[in-house]
Formats: C-alpha cells, sequence, structure tokens
C-alpha cells in the first residue's frame, strides 16, 4: 500500500517549491508568449506573482495556515484571470496560468492539511 507520510508534515522544501512556482508565475509574462498583451495582465500577473513568493518566504520562518488560504486566493485567481481580463485566445498563456495556478492551489492544499494538527503549539517543531 502507498505511504502517504509526506502528508503528515510541513517541510521547507514545500514552501521552496511555492517560491519556485511565484517566479515561473513572474516569468509567464515575460516570456514573450503574448507579444501584444495588456498592461493590466503583465500587472496582476506580476502581483500574484509577488504575492505567492512572498508567502512561500514568510512559511519558511513560520507557518501560519493564513499563509496557505492566501495562496489558494492567489492560485484561484491566477486561474480565473484568463477570463477576467479577456486574454482566452492567448492559448499557450491561457494555459500557462491555468496549470501554474492550480498547482499553488494544489500545494496550499496540502500543506494546509499538513497543518490541520497544529493548536497554539510552535508550528516550527513539528516541520523537523
Amino acid at each position: 500500500m502507498a505511504s502517504f507520510a509526506f502528508l503528515k508534515e510541513h517541510r521547507t522544501w514545500e514552501d521552496w517549491v511555492g517560491l519556485g512556482l511565484g517566479l515561473v508565475i513572474l516569468l509567464t509574462v515575460f516570456a514573450g508568449l503574448a507579444p501584444d498583451i495588456d498592461p493590466g495582465v503583465v500587472m496582476n500577473t506580476t502581483l500574484i506573482a509577488i504575492v505567492v513568493m512572498a508567502l512561500a518566504v514568510m512559511e519558511i520562518g513560520m507557518v501560519e495556515r493564513w499563509e496557505e488560504i492566501a495562496e489558494v486566493g492567489c492560485g484561484l485567481w491566477l486561474m480565473a484571470s484568463p477570463f477576467v481580463f479577456g486574454y482566452t485566445s492567448t492559448v499557450q498563456l491561457t494555459a500557462l496560468h491555468l496549470v501554474l495556478g492550480a498547482l499553488v492551489v494544489l500545494l496550499a492544499a496540502v500543506e494546509l492539511w499538513q497543518d490541520r494538527n497544529l493548536g497554539s503549539e510552535n508550528p516550527i517543531k513539528s516541520r523537523y
């Protein structure tokens, strides 16, 4: 039977993956996939990327549930952005934002699951 031990505790590498996802999100608007992209889309994507990276850095220092909840929101907003801002005709960028948003949501959901039993104790202790 498969072991799901990775779901039992929050590990630092997961926060580094979140930081990497934020960096990849940032690079998507500058990769030249949509040369005529609206400046609002660039600003929106840049802000999402910065927030995802900032949350990941904060999680490296201290695990808080609100950080993962905010990451879920960022991931969902990134997935909704092509439809809200109307750039679904740019198929590659839309696909990247859907996939990257889903990965952010998935990572945050796993971290929320791992942190579900953390009470008032120091959450850093349970990470190692």
